[in-house]
């Protein structure tokens, strides 16, 4: 029997839609928010503290399902983030990733540049969901998202169909409570990965600050990825692995509605 991932599940029809009543946060929490921001701000860390959206209840009754989403702001991701033991008042963050397989099968991620939240870190393209992602509905546009990102990051158009073979969400993708929660789209492309990292260079090379240092090319053959993980474990995001490991079919992603 195959192992089931404990991050991992298979994506199902749900909408993601903004509550516009406050976080309720408590006073003791907001403090420690507040003094931890200042301690990274003495650091000179190059943050904006600007407002993200966190998932604040989950409705499994209806078809789809409700994601209830509220504003809340980056402080409050990072403290919730560096004190993982904290269970009140966690921010549960939302973004949009995507894995692309080349026409030459090498599955595409990339590494972040030393001037992210995520230095060194090696994760899929894409990023948090934010409120230019909202429509007039209050529901966040999870393909735009991605879209966004994707030109963002390596100035690619997903809706160019003559590179992009179809634009499919696939996984939900968390970490350990739910702390966060990826929605990650998979696509093939038509192009090589030679074609793909030439393109990105070209791009990265005229840009004065990228989020992204470089494109991390994984050739499709078990061997490859299991070398690839064993390698860079300490920089790899800890769902990266379970989500090569279902790929590969050596582990399989939960089939079970998410809850908080």
């Amino acid at each position: 029997m195959i192992t089931k991932s404990k991050l991992i599940y298979e994506y199902y029809p749900s909408k993601f839609i903004l509550d516009s009543a406050p976080l309720i946060i408590s006073e003791q929490v907001k403090t420690k928010i507040d003094d931890y921001w200042k301690d990274i701000t003495l650091e000179q860390k190059k943050y904006t503290n600007g407002i993200i959206l966190t998932i604040d209840k989950i409705d499994n009754l209806n078809n789809p399902n409700i994601f209830s989403i509220k504003k809340t702001s980056f402080s409050h991701y990072l403290f919730c983030r560096q004190n993982k033991d904290n269970n009140e008042s966690i921010c549960r963050s939302i973004a949009a990733n995507i894995l692309l397989l080349t026409s030459d099968n090498f599955y595409v991620l990339c590494k972040m540049s030393n001037t992210t939240s995520l230095a060194g870190k090696i994760k899929f393209i894409g990023g948090a969901v934010s409120i230019d992602d909202i429509d007039d509905s209050n529901t966040i546009d999870l393909y735009g998202c991605i879209s966004r990102e994707v030109k963002e990051e390596i100035n690619e158009d997903l809706s160019n169909n003559l590179i992009f073979a179809g634009v499919i969400p696939k996984f939900f993708v968390t970490r350990p409570n739910l702390t966060s929660l990826n929605v990650l789209f998979i696509s093939n492309l038509s192009i090589t990965s030679i074609d793909l990292k030439n393109r990105f260079n070209q791009y990265k090379n005229n840009l004065v600050d990228s989020e992204l240092s470089k494109l991390v090319l994984v050739k499709k053959d078990v061997s490859e990825i299991n070398d690839f993980l064993l390698k860079n474990n300490d920089s790899l995001l800890e769902y990266i692995g379970d989500i090569m490991r279902i790929l590969m079919g050596t582990l399989e992603p939960l089939n079970l509605e998410l809850s908080i």
